[in-house]
């Protein structure tokens, strides 16, 4: 019986360029392609050794190589069957490689405080001011004593003195006088400008005018 060396075609063989092996299939793909090379060179060597007749050595070669090239894809349908049981491919990049997250970076966040209310400037300083304005009825000359009470520009309390010699003219200051506290109370003193009040229209012109006075004495 003639021994005859293993074949060329079961020692070097070529693999298709097409086929991309990611390193999670690769081992798999390694160890059933050298498994099933050993089984097939085994098995053309000895049936080229006992059967074959000289010179038929190049076609059991050619036999061989064919079925390395079958025996790479029967692989690799094999390792897709194993990693499917196995709960399938694990995601890979071009290179192979599972890329890793970057890492996130936290910013601790410093609470912002709300700022604080900014209370306008008083155009006015706080304080109790009395002044006499005057007006012209057709019964003469008038006058009205106001008193007013400023906090932060505001009026908090406001009185007057209003009499006079005249009963026609003394009839519209009683009117004024019972009508014009809710006018000014709680308001600016630079928002007040009163006109009419209670059907009196002269007795307001007094007022305003002891207003414009206590004004230019209270301004900062």
């Amino acid at each position: 019986m003639t021994i005859l060396p293993p074949p060329q075609s079961a020692q070097l063989f070529c693999v298709p360029t097409a086929t991309v092996y990611t390193s999670t299939r690769m081992p798999m793909i390694l160890t059933i392609v050298a498994i099933m090379v050993v089984a097939l060179s085994g098995a053309v060597y000895f049936r080229t050794s006992n059967d074959a007749a000289p010179g038929t050595t190049s076609e059991a070669e050619a036999e061989s190589s064919s079925g390395i090239v079958s025996i790479l894809n029967d692989a690799e349908k094999a390792a897709d069957a194993m990693e499917q049981s196995l709960g399938g491919r694990s995601a890979t990049s071009e290179e192979g490689v599972v890329p890793k997250p970057a890492p996130t970076s936290v910013t601790p966040t410093t609470p912002v405080e709300a700022p604080a209310a900014t209370v306008p400037a008083s155009t006015y300083a706080d304080g109790t001011y009395t002044k006499t304005g005057s007006y012209r009825s057709p019964g003469g000359n008038e006058t009205i004593t106001v008193s007013l009470t400023l906090s932060g520009d505001v009026i908090t309390d406001a009185k007057l003195v209003a009499q006079s010699g005249n009963k026609t003219s003394q009839t519209y200051m009683d009117k004024f006088a019972a009508g014009y506290s809710a006018l000014v109370t709680g308001k600016d003193i630079d928002s007040i400008d009163l006109t009419v009040v209670n059907g009196s229209s002269l007795t307001p012109k007094g007022f305003m005018d002891a207003v414009a006075a206590i004004r230019s004495e209270a301004i900062i």
